[in-house]
């Protein structure tokens, strides 16, 4: 079957919304998109890292339920992966996008957060399951072991985390966590601190092994990660936990407490029991504008496709196992925490094969 696939690099949402609107505007141009563009076209925005893989696999998936030359798709790679992804959907750019965690969905419908407007139209498809704490991890010279004592302490700490830019969840969830323990960033800075961003903990940790960076708050299974542990043979650390309270303050924002306690002495740098901020999960939103018909077929094409999925990742575990990193999808679980309510069409199909209540 011919299935008709647009991979478009999109860096800036401005540049997204210029090339739209040429389509629009210059009749050759929509002649020679018509030339390729099925009866039903769908848009993903899928920033970057797996998404991209993602939209690919699920756009194969769709497409095997259409006939010949009847369906197409694009994948917008962003670059981000967060707040951009759903601002593509307000925005139209887009009708399905990928994003991490569900907090990310859940803040763009409720306009709380990075959002400062509602967008009522998201709706949940499905979601692939991770296990990915967030680690706040900190020198273990410092002897500091708490983050009420890294702050008594007033540390000139230089700080890898993610982008302080109104679209970078990382980013925003450190600088809120930060808020609830009383502390600016503006506070962290006038200790002598620093605050550097990066797009994941991988590059983060290449900047704390580096000596560029002391102290770490990421996502992406920073614990488990090879560098993490090149660190503490350069370097020990302590992971912090995060207290309850503030745990609580963040569920304002879709955030929840991870749901089991790190054991101490499972990881490097885990010295005590761990208790923290849950960042699990890849989250597959649409637009409420999605036919229930379109929305039933994504979510097929997906809980139908595992082993393709599957079967990409060596290291990928069970849903169960408890072992951090990338999960097997499990279709009687890919509609729970999503973030925000589910598509008519998505809901339909599990509820048909028996998947949910």
């Amino acid at each position: 079957m011919l299935f008709k696939l647009r991979i478009v690099a999109v860096f800036m949402i401005c540049a997204a919304t210029g090339m739209f609107e040429a389509r629009a505007q210059t009749a050759s141009h929509a002649d020679r998109w018509a030339q390729w563009q099925g009866k039903t076209n769908l848009v993903i925005s899928a920033g970057r890292a797996n998404f991209p893989r993602i939209a690919a696999w699920l756009l194969n998936s769709v497409n095997d339920q259409f006939a010949e030359s009847e369906f197409s798709g694009e994948i917008l790679f962003t670059g981000s992966g967060y707040g951009i992804e759903l601002k593509n959907l307000e925005r139209k750019v887009a009708q399905v996008a990928i994003t991490t965690p569900s907090a990310t969905a859940y803040m763009s419908y409720k306009g709380v957060g990075t959002f400062p407007k509602a967008n009522p139209n998201v709706r949940g498809l499905f979601r692939i399951g991770q296990r990915d704490p967030i680690t706040f991890g900190v020198p273990e010279e410092w002897g500091v072991k708490s983050v009420e004592e890294l702050i008594k302490r007033k540390m000139p700490m230089r700080i890898a985390t993610g982008f302080q830019d109104g679209d970078d969840t990382t980013g925003f969830l450190f600088t809120e966590v930060m808020k609830a323990y009383g502390v600016s960033l503006d506070d962290i800075r006038s200790w002598g601190g620093e605050v550097e961003g990066f797009t994941w903990a991988g590059p983060a940790l290449k900047a704390m092994v580096a000596g560029k960076a002391d102290v770490i708050f990421h996502e992406a299974t920073v614990i488990a990660n090879p560098i993490w542990k090149q660190l503490n043979e350069k370097r020990p650390m302590r992971v912090l936990s995060i207290r309850q309270d503030v745990i609580d303050a963040m569920a304002k924002f879709g955030f929840r407490k991870y749901d089991r306690v790190i054991a101490k002495g499972s990881y490097p740098g885990v010295l005590d029991d761990v208790v923290t901020i849950d960042y699990s999960d890849w989250i597959i939103v649409g637009d409420a504008s999605i036919s229930d018909d379109l929305a039933y077929k994504i979510v097929k094409g997906a809980a139908e496709n595992t082993a393709a999925w599957n079967r990409q990742d060596p290291s990928i575990r069970d849903e169960d196992s408890g072992i951090l990193g990338n999960l097997k999808i499990e279709p009687k679980l890919m509609w729970r925490n999503i973030g925000v309510p589910l598509h008519p069409g998505a809901e339909r199909y599990y509820k048909e094969k028996g998947l949910m209540p």
